[in-house]
Protein backbone atom coordinates (compact mmCIF):
# COMPACT_ATOMS: atom_id res chain seq x y z
CA UNK A 1 0.00 0.00 0.00
CA UNK A 2 1.31 3.06 -1.14
CA UNK A 3 1.63 6.17 1.66
CA UNK A 4 -0.04 9.24 1.07
CA UNK A 5 1.20 12.49 1.68
CA UNK A 6 0.54 15.74 3.19
CA UNK A 7 1.81 19.20 2.93
CA UNK A 8 2.65 20.49 5.49
CA UNK A 9 3.39 24.40 6.29
CA UNK A 10 6.71 25.79 7.44
CA UNK A 11 6.46 26.55 11.18
CA UNK A 12 8.07 30.04 10.87
CA UNK A 13 7.07 32.72 7.93
CA UNK A 14 8.62 36.24 7.55
CA UNK A 15 7.41 39.41 5.63
CA UNK A 16 8.86 42.56 5.46
CA UNK A 17 6.40 45.42 4.78
CA UNK A 18 6.76 48.63 3.59
CA UNK A 19 4.15 50.95 5.77
CA UNK A 20 3.46 54.26 6.31
CA UNK A 21 1.38 53.72 9.59
CA UNK A 22 2.28 54.33 12.99
CA UNK A 23 2.99 52.15 16.04
CA UNK A 24 -0.61 52.92 17.57
CA UNK A 25 -2.28 52.17 14.34
CA UNK A 26 -0.38 48.70 13.19
CA UNK A 27 -1.44 48.17 17.55
CA UNK A 28 -5.00 49.11 16.48
CA UNK A 29 -5.28 47.02 13.08
CA UNK A 30 -3.62 43.66 14.48
CA UNK A 31 -5.98 44.00 17.65
CA UNK A 32 -9.26 44.71 15.14
CA UNK A 33 -7.89 42.10 12.77
CA UNK A 34 -7.14 39.38 14.64
CA UNK A 35 -8.49 39.76 18.09
CA UNK A 36 -8.48 35.91 19.40
CA UNK A 37 -4.63 36.56 20.47
CA UNK A 38 -2.98 38.34 23.19
CA UNK A 39 -1.27 41.55 21.82
CA UNK A 40 1.40 44.22 24.00
CA UNK A 41 3.89 46.55 22.64
CA UNK A 42 6.99 46.94 23.82
CA UNK A 43 10.69 48.95 23.26
CA UNK A 44 13.64 46.69 23.21
CA UNK A 45 16.91 48.11 22.92
CA UNK A 46 18.02 45.43 20.49
CA UNK A 47 15.15 46.16 17.98
CA UNK A 48 13.65 48.76 18.93
CA UNK A 49 9.68 49.18 18.96
CA UNK A 50 7.71 46.07 18.74
CA UNK A 51 4.00 44.33 18.62
CA UNK A 52 3.89 41.01 19.54
CA UNK A 53 0.98 38.53 20.09
CA UNK A 54 0.05 34.82 21.07
CA UNK A 55 -3.15 33.05 20.41
CA UNK A 56 -3.80 30.08 22.78
CA UNK A 57 -3.22 27.22 20.08
CA UNK A 58 0.72 28.82 20.65
CA UNK A 59 0.80 30.48 17.47
CA UNK A 60 3.15 33.84 17.75
CA UNK A 61 3.27 37.02 15.76
CA UNK A 62 5.77 39.78 15.92
CA UNK A 63 6.00 42.74 13.89
CA UNK A 64 9.55 44.73 14.34
CA UNK A 65 8.50 48.63 13.74
CA UNK A 66 12.31 50.52 14.43
CA UNK A 67 12.75 50.77 10.53
CA UNK A 68 10.92 50.45 6.97
CA UNK A 69 10.20 47.74 5.90
CA UNK A 70 8.80 46.74 9.10
CA UNK A 71 9.50 42.88 9.34
CA UNK A 72 6.44 40.72 10.59
CA UNK A 73 7.02 37.17 11.67
CA UNK A 74 4.69 34.15 12.36
CA UNK A 75 5.83 31.54 14.37
CA UNK A 76 3.34 28.04 14.76
CA UNK A 77 6.79 26.10 15.99
CA UNK A 78 4.76 26.28 20.00
CA UNK A 79 1.95 24.26 17.40
CA UNK A 80 1.80 20.52 18.00
CA UNK A 81 2.44 19.09 14.99
CA UNK A 82 0.31 16.46 12.92
CA UNK A 83 -2.92 16.91 13.53
CA UNK A 84 -4.82 17.76 10.35
CA UNK A 85 -7.18 19.92 12.46
CA UNK A 86 -3.99 22.21 13.47
CA UNK A 87 -2.73 22.29 10.08
CA UNK A 88 -6.38 23.51 8.53
CA UNK A 89 -6.11 26.39 11.34
CA UNK A 90 -2.49 27.35 10.27
CA UNK A 91 -3.86 27.46 6.71
CA UNK A 92 -7.05 29.61 7.63
CA UNK A 93 -4.44 31.54 9.70
CA UNK A 94 -1.97 32.32 7.28
CA UNK A 95 -4.70 33.05 4.65
CA UNK A 96 -6.46 36.13 7.16
CA UNK A 97 -3.36 37.22 7.75
CA UNK A 98 -2.14 37.49 3.45
CA UNK A 99 -5.71 38.42 2.70
CA UNK A 100 -6.85 40.88 5.42
CA UNK A 101 -3.71 42.14 7.85
CA UNK A 102 -1.36 42.56 5.39
CA UNK A 103 -2.70 44.28 2.78
CA UNK A 104 -3.85 46.61 5.62
CA UNK A 105 -0.60 47.11 6.80
CA UNK A 106 1.27 48.19 3.56
CA UNK A 107 2.84 46.36 0.81
CA UNK A 108 4.65 43.16 1.20
CA UNK A 109 8.32 43.54 -0.55
CA UNK A 110 9.55 39.80 0.64
CA UNK A 111 8.33 37.09 2.16
CA UNK A 112 9.93 33.98 3.63
CA UNK A 113 8.42 30.76 3.70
Amino acid sequence: MMAMKTKQMKDFITYDINSKLGEEEIFDLVTKILPNFKWRRGDSDAIGPYVSGRNNGGVRIELVLGENPIEMSVSFRSVPPGISEQENHKLQLVQLIQTTLLPSLGIVVKKNS
